[in-house]
Order: structure tokens, then C-alpha cells, then sequence
């Protein structure tokens, strides 16, 4: 009791006695890059901060007004700004120093780092990062990521998610810079359908999310933030092919003023490899025809800004057998979808000291999908819209702030499974409020709950809690805990169930799914001589409460869907080691070890097709003039336990799986050239579709993938850049 009086009487004391402090934001004046280990001081005083991997930090406010921010970086000229009363938002830009013939001084940013103050361990992708391996879209984001990873649903549709804890990607928060997206109908094919050249950076976050941006979210949160205006030059163009059929390209432009902007995108991209290397008479490829576009607009003014967006996609796509006068009624796989989908965010500061602000958020997408599976078809419709109304004030000062807000998601499904009618709406109004507290660098408590009032199931409540600590320079400790739910969206989000002979057997209607997740993670800098280095060690625990299961363990080949009755769990460790021996060289070396557990038809089970244990190693090289780049990643996945799927199954595993990739990127002016590799190991799965001489026979299943059937790989690629902004 004692101890809890005295941090009571500790918060009391802040209220009464800490300064305010200003978030500062230093970044180069030229490509928008953060500047890492900037120093901010208040000239004439000892109050002074250093800014984390993205360019931010806090500062207390000086002693007295007027008083003058002295900001300096090595290779930049200082700023000196002049502030007559408290802000809380500083913004500064700093310009590259010009060099002598006789100085030679450099600065370096990393092109992915974690967000030093955040609560949460935050880990930032920049465009730089995506630039360093074959990256064309979102599933080819994270190859040298260690926490995520993206795998193929089957063998012939092309269906892919991205696994975080151990868990399929579902049960993470997917947003477009903060709103709802990539979520039901379309989560099968989604991670395809955002070109990676769009993207300014990925924020990649472990275990319960914040409560504000909407309900979803169990295992973390993925959040992508799309180029803006003053990001870009006037143009850029960049081309990329490889050897087995692949060809795609992308045209960016863009407009900007000093209150607005504007810019355009466009994404071409197909794949027309028609072979088939293995003799079972599939596409080794799905054939892919992909269509994007996309119009943005930001509007700056005093005391608001706005964003808009507007986003279009068609696809085709085409797998199965390869037709020829052999067969007479081969087996065909084909999928169109269209999708328009967009946002409007308008955030309003609010006068005064106590850092006041009030956002809007409106978004939506209409999802048309039509597919058929051999002697399956499933066709969908899904028309979404979110709206959330958010408050946020600083309390006293900004070492205390709370957020307020209301959110209504509506959802409308239209599904035709081999022709049964299956429609069902969804509205999901919700009540969030969380509590900040910030000490220093030292100190950050975020407490939030969600109420949310689905029209289907009962009230759900969502206590969340993420604590940071920094006892010291160099030393990071966060931990976490909070309860999720989800709706789920069995078909969509399982498509592989139509690409085999199984017959779907819905036992039960599916229920909400809602688990709680416990997380902690340790980071420590340290030296090896002159090397800087740092590790990182996570663990998080996943306990659904409700769970759908698809279930294909049932060894009489159906697939049976039914609510858990049972334990179902996921264990998640990993550690991470970083270092770079010299300048310009970084090496990234990490195992994970992933332990994930169904009750499925009474019986507690490993996961089928999930590797326990994970590695990955991964080398970049950057030449002193900037001139080349070189980076190579390799990433391992033990023996993987097959289902037993049909009768007479004997209980198999996959081999180890190893995928090396390595690429070189020349920097010339405004272009880049690059050629690279994947597969270069020729690792692969000979026969991934089980049953493949009878496709329409009991015994046919393309779910036990665990590789490519296709070698060694060869690409090459152009960007164009005008005015080289990177």
C-alpha cells in the first residue's frame, strides 16, 4: 500500500512542479530524412535534448521567454530559432554545410531503425530499406525484417499472408497512415496490391496495438505511410524485370507549394511465365495482370492540416493447369477483383499551452472479388466506411496528456460460396480513451481501453497498457499487455480451402475472436571496441479466449470450421543482434523461435505449416562515395509439420528451407541501376500440389507449401529520381 501512495504522491508532485516540454522534430532540409543524434539546447542554459532514429525528442521549455534553440548535426550549419512563449510542436530543418576542398564530413541515417521513445517497440522500414533486396510490393517488404514474415497461403492462387507471433496476419492491425485497410475480402491478395516505390515507411509494432486507431489488432500492428508531396520530385520512373516472366513499373509525380500539394501515382505490373518446371502440368506462376492508381492532396495551413487520398486496382489472375490438346477439361483457377478505396483526415490545433488538438478521420473501400477454383467458385462484395472523432490535450503540462475518442466501422459482406447466398452486415460503434504519462526520456505509461458495441455479439471491452523505461542511456526495457477482438471473415481470409478437393464443413456460425497478449522486449547498445552494437530480446504470449478454427487435421478430407472449445496459444521469442564494424557496413543477425498450439477436434496441436524455429542474417555494404550499394540476406525456416489431411496420412515434415538473396545497386545522378538474385541456393519443393496427376480426384491439396518450385532467380531494374530526392 505504501508504495502505491508514494507513486501517487510522485504523479502529484508533476503535476505540480514539472516543466512543459516541446516535441521537436529535426530532419534534412533537403529529402525529409530524420537526422539521428541531433543536439538541441536552449542557448545560455544547461536544457538540452538529442534526437532518436527518427529525428524526434523532448526538450523542457527554458527558463525564461525570449529564448533562442540551438540545433546542430555534424555536416549541417546549426539553426538558431528565436521562440517568445511555449510550443509545443518544433519543426526544424537543417541544411548540408558546405564542405571544404580539405574537410571530408559525412553523416549517416539508418535506413531502419526503432523509435526510441515510443512505448511500444516501434520498428521503422524506411524506402531506402525496401530499396535493398527485390521489392516490388508490401509481401516483398520484410526480407530483412526479423519479426514478420510473409508466407504463400497454397501452390496455384498466389494467396499470401504475412505471419507475426507465430500467427497468420489476420490477427494484426492493418492501416494506410493510421486508418483501417487491407481487412476482409481483400487480405488474401492485399500485400500484392500496394507497390513498395509508394511507400515512405512501414512502422512495424509487436503486441496489443494503441486503442486509437479502431478495435482490430491482437498480435501488433502494421502501419503503412504512402509518399507525400514534399517527399517527392517532380517525377520518378523506375522499371523492373526478372528472368521468369515478370515485368513492372512505376510513374510518380507531383506538385508542391507552401500550403498544398499534390501527387500522382501509377503501378503497371504482370507476370506471364507460362512454364512449368516440374512436370506436373500447373503453373509454376500465377499469371498476373495488376492495374493501380492513386491521387493524393495535403493541405497545410496555420492552425490545420488535411490529407486525401483516393485509390483504384484491378486485377486478373490465372492459375491451374496449363492447357493443351492432352486435356480435355484441365483444371483452371481465375480471380478478377476491382477495389477503389480512400481516406480524409483533417487534424485542427487548438490555441493555448496545453498542446490541444482535435482530428477527423473518414475512410472506405468498395471490394469486388470473383473467383473460381476448378470445381469451386467464390464471388464477394464488400462496401466499408470508418469514421472516428478524436481529442487530444496535454493536462497541466505535456508530461500528462489524455486522448479521447469515437469510432463507427460498417462492414456489408456479399458472398456466394458455390452458389449459396451468404450476406451479413456489420456496424461497430466504439468509445476509446488512453492516458499518457511521460517523465523525462525516462518514463512512458500509455493506459487506454476500448468499448466497442458490435450489432452482432455482445459489448467488447479492450483494457491496454504499454510501459517504456530507459534506466539508462543505451538501455530500453518495454513490456505490454491488452486484450483484442476481431470479427472474422472465414472465406476470404481462407482461400486455399477452395484450391483442393476438401469439402467445407461449417459445424458452427463463426463467433468474434478475441485473445489477450502479454509482451515484453529488451534493447542494449553497447561497444565492441570501436564497433557499435545493440541487441534486442522479445517475448510475447498469446491467449485466445475465442477463436475460429479451420481445421484440415480431421484426416477424412474435409475442412471443418467450428469455435474453439480448448486452449489455443502462440510463444514468440526473439533475439536480435546489430552491428556495424565499419562505416557503411551493417550486419543484422536474429533466430526466432515461434511455439504456437489449437484444440482442434479435442486435441491441443502444433500448428501445421508454421516452423518453430526461424533465422535470418542479413549484410549491407555502402560505399564511402554512395556510388554502390551491395546487400545479400539469407532466411531460414526449420522443418515444418504437414496436416493430416486424408486418410492413411502418416505424420511428415518439411526439410529446412534456406533462402539467399543478394543484389547491387549502382547510384548515378538521378538514377539507380540495380541486378540482383533470390533463390540463389536453389532450394525447392519439387511437388507442392499433392494429387496433381488427378486434380479433380479425392486426394487433390495445394495447402502443403513450404517452397518454390522455381531455382535460382535473376532481376534487374532503373529508378529514376529527378532532382535525386531519396
Amino acid at each position: 500500500m505504501k508504495y502505491i501512495l508514494l507513486f501517487t504522491l510522485f504523479i502529484a508532485s508533476d503535476f505540480s512542479f514539472a516543466k512543459q516540454q516541446s516535441m521537436v522534430h529535426v530532419e534534412d532540409g533537403n529529402n525529409k530524412e530524420p537526422l539521428t543524434g541531433a543536439s538541441i539546447y536552449w542557448e545560455g542554459s544547461h536544457i538540452g535534448a538529442v534526437t532518436d532514429a527518427s529525428g524526434m525528442t523532448m526538450i523542457n521549455e527554458p527558463p525564461h521567454y525570449p529564448a533562442n534553440l540551438i540545433v546542430s548535426y555534424v555536416g549541417y550549419q546549426s539553426d538558431t530559432t528565436q521562440f517568445k512563449n511555449f510550443t509545443p510542436h518544433i519543426h526544424i530543418s537543417l541544411v548540408e554545410a558546405i564542405l571544404l576542398d580539405a574537410t571530408d564530413v559525412t553523416g549517416r541515417k539508418k535506413d531502419s531503425y526503432i523509435k526510441t521513445f515510443e512505448p511500444s517497440k516501434i520498428e521503422m522500414i524506411s524506402q531506402n530499406e525496401l530499396r535493398k533486396a527485390a521489392c516490388c510490393n508490401l509481401s516483398e517488404s520484410f526480407q530483412t525484417n526479423a519479426s514478420a514474415q510473409v508466407n504463400f497461403e497454397d501452390a496455384v492462387t498466389g494467396a499470401k499472408q504475412i505471419e507475426l507471433l507465430g500467427l497468420k496476419g489476420i490477427y494484426v492491425q492493418n492501416t494506410i497512415e493510421n486508418t483501417p485497410a487491407l481487412r476482409g475480402l481483400s487480405s488474401s491478395f492485399a500485400l500484392d496490391n500496394v507497390p513498395a516505390p509508394w511507400i515512405k515507411s512501414i512502422e512495424l509494432s509487436k503486441g496489443t496495438p494503441s486503442v486509437r486507431s479502431g478495435y482490430e489488432g491482437i498480435t501488433g500492428s502494421i502501419n503503412i505511410n504512402y509518399k507525400e508531396p514534399e517527399d517527392l520530385g517532380p517525377l520518378y520512373l523506375d522499371v523492373f524485370a526478372n528472368h521468369t516472366g515478370r515485368l513492372e513499373g512505376n510513374w510518380i509525380s507531383s506538385i508542391h507549394k507552401e500550403k498544398w500539394g499534390t501527387a500522382f501515382f501509377a503501378n503497371g505490373a504482370m507476370t506471364k511465365d507460362k512454364r512449368d518446371r516440374n512436370g506436373d502440368s500447373f503453373y509454376d506462376q500465377t499469371q498476373v495482370n495488376q492495374v493501380n492508381l492513386m491521387n493524393r492532396w495535403d493541405i497545410h495551413g496555420e492552425n490545420f492540416e488535411s490529407k486525401l487520398l483516393l485509390k483504384g486496382l484491378h486485377e486478373n489472375r490465372i492459375s491451374g493447369q496449363i492447357p493443351n490438346e492432352n486435356l480435355s477439361n484441365p483444371y483452371q483457377i481465375g480471380i478478377k477483383t476491382s477495389r477503389i478505396e480512400g481516406f480524409g483526415k483533417t487534424g485542427i490545433f487548438l490555441p493555448g499551452n496545453l498542446n490541444r488538438s482535435i482530428g477527423i478521420t473518414t475512410s472506405g473501400f468498395w471490394h469486388d472479388q470473383k473467383g473460381n477454383y476448378g470445381f469451386n467458385n467464390y464471388d464477394g462484395t464488400q462496401g466499408s466506411f470508418f469514421g472516428n472523432v478524436m481529442f487530444e490535450s496535454a493536462i497541466v503540462n505535456t508530461g500528462h496528456t489524455l486522448f479521447t475518442g469515437a469510432s463507427i466501422m460498417y462492414d456489408k459482406f456479399q458472398e456466394n460460396v458455390n452458389g449459396t447466398q451468404i450476406d451479413r452486415t456489420d456496424i461497430v460503434p466504439g468509445l476509446a480513451a488512453e492516458y499518457t504519462y511521460k517523465y523525462l526520456d525516462k518514463i512512458t505509461l500509455v493506459a487506454g481501453v476500448r468499448t466497442d458495441f458490435p450489432n452482432r455479439f455482445k459489448v467488447q471491452i479492450n483494457p491496454r497498457l504499454h510501459f517504456r523505461y530507459e534506466p539508462k542511456i543505451g538501455t530500453q526495457i518495454r513490456v505490454s499487455a491488452g486484450r483484442g477482438f476481431r470479427i472474422p471473415n472465414v472465406y476470404a481470409e481462407n482461400i486455399y480451402m477452395f484450391a483442393s478437393s476438401r469439402s467445407i464443413d461449417v459445424q458452427e456460425t463463426p463467433r468474434y475472436e478475441s485473445a489477450w497478449n502479454f509482451g515484453a522486449n529488451l534493447i542494449q547498445e553497447f561497444k565492441l571496441g570501436n564497433i557499435n552494437s545493440n541487441i534486442a530480446i522479445d517475448y510475447y504470449r498469446t491467449n485466445f479466449t475465442h477463436q475460429v478454427i479451420v481445421d484440415v487435421e480431421n484426416a477424412d478430407n474435409h475442412v471443418a470450421i467450428y469455435n474453439l472449445d480448448g486452449k489455443s496459444y502462440s510463444n514468440s521469442f526473439l533475439v536480435e543482434w546489430t552491428l556495424n564494424p565499419v562505416a557503411g557496413l551493417d550486419v543484422k543477425l536474429a533466430y526466432r523461435l515461434e511455439d504456437v498450439h489449437q484444440t482442434m477436434h479435442g486435441e491441443l496441436m502444433r500448428k501445421s505449416m508454421t516452423s518453430p524455429h526461424r533465422g535470418l542474417v542479413y549484410v549491407s555494404y555502402k560505399t564511402r562515395d554512395e556510388k554502390w550499394m551491395l546487400s545479400s540476406n539469407m532466411n531460414i525456416q526449420s522443418k515444418t509439420r504437414f496436416p493430416l489431411s486424408f486418410i492413411g496420412d502418416k505424420q511428415a515434415y518439411s526439410p529446412v528451407n534456406a533462402q539467399l538473396g543478394a543484389q547491387v545497386t549502382r547510384y548515378q545522378g538521378d538514377f539507380e541501376f540495380f541486378v540482383g538474385g533470390e533463390n540463389l541456393l536453389n532450394i525447392r519443393q519439387k511437388y507442392p500440389i499433392i494429387g496433381y496427376d488427378n486434380p479433380f480426384g479425392s486426394n487433390f491439396d495445394t495447402y502443403q507449401v513450404w517452397g518454390t518450385v522455381i531455382g535460382p532467380m535473376a532481376y534487374a531494374g532503373i529508378r529514376f529520381n529527378l532532382n535525386n530526392k531519396k
